[in-house]
């Protein structure tokens, strides 16, 4: 009969199907293992039923557990950096401040020098040096237009991006403008009184009815190349003057017509 040290000897293991208690994770090396007796933890239950009652105890129970199980709040480590703002909700509160007025100092001082650069470009007739966005016709159009390309940028915006994005915009607007006052000289020279609202029908005519002349036009960028964009173009221009004048003259020799003949049959005055 083989004695003990001779089983030790042979190598006999012990049962592998006893699991050995996992040690706790951070816990010191001399605690690796412990557990709380089965005992201890009966006693736990009967200290609280005997001293709170039995609902009362069972409850102060459960909120230990589970105040014990809760994890500590995550403390962000500081020498990791802040993560940037996403360029979207950036841009989209920049866009929401340019259509209700309302943006940081910086913006505000780009979009007051773009102005500035555009009257220089184009001359103070057609956008005079104390012009600002609120004051410009085109204003809505141009803040909608501006806060749209800005909720589509993938980047974060700057300053200097949306002054370049602004000057863009300027200078379709100050060639419009230039065309109108174009047009409108030609109107008096032909003895057209023409109102801003026909100048801008036969501006908007044109544009339509000639793609080439809207393109040349919306690529001018100062006062010289809308000028030469318009003498190249003079023959059309002075064609719709003519035919919105002949539409003009017709109508008002209707109406005279018409006024005439009310007053023959009626007998009161034009």
């Amino acid at each position: 009969m083989p004695t003990v040290n001779a089983v030790g000897q042979a190598g006999v293991q012990p049962d592998a199907r006893v699991a050995a208690p996992r040690a706790a994770a951070g816990a010191p090396a001399e605690l690796q293992g412990v557990r709380v007796s089965r005992g201890a933890r009966i006693g736990r239950v009967l200290l609280g039923i005997f001293t709170l009652g039995i609902s009362e105890g069972i409850r102060a129970l459960v909120y230990a557990v589970r105040a014990a199980g809760a994890q500590a709040p995550r403390v962000a480590d500081p020498g990791v950096p802040a993560a940037p703002p996403r360029a979207d909700v950036f841009n989209t509160g920049i866009a929401n401040g340019l259509r209700n007025k309302v943006m940081p100092p910086a913006f505000q001082a780009a979009v007051a020098e773009a102005i500035k650069e555009m009257s220089t470009r184009f001359g103070a007739e057609i956008l005079p040096k104390n012009t600002t966005l609120d004051t410009m016709p085109e204003s809505s159009a141009i803040r909608q237009a501006l806060a749209r390309e800005l909720e589509a940028m993938g980047e974060e915006v700057t300053p200097q991006a949306l002054r370049a994005l602004l000057e863009a915009r300027l200078a379709q607007a100050c060639a419009r403008r230039g065309m109108e006052q174009r047009i409108a000289e030609l109107c008096g020279q032909a003895e057209f009184n023409a109102s801003p609202l026909v100048t801008a029908q036969i501006l908007n005519t044109l544009l339509e009815r000639q793609p080439e002349l809207a393109a040349a036009l919306n690529g001018c960028g100062n006062l010289e190349s809308l000028t030469a964009v318009l003498d190249a173009n003079m023959a059309h221009i002075r064609e719709e003057v003519a035919v919105k004048k002949q539409i003009s003259d017709a109508q008002a020799q209707a109406m005279a017509s018409v006024r005439t003949h009310l007053a023959h049959l009626t007998g009161l005055s034009e």
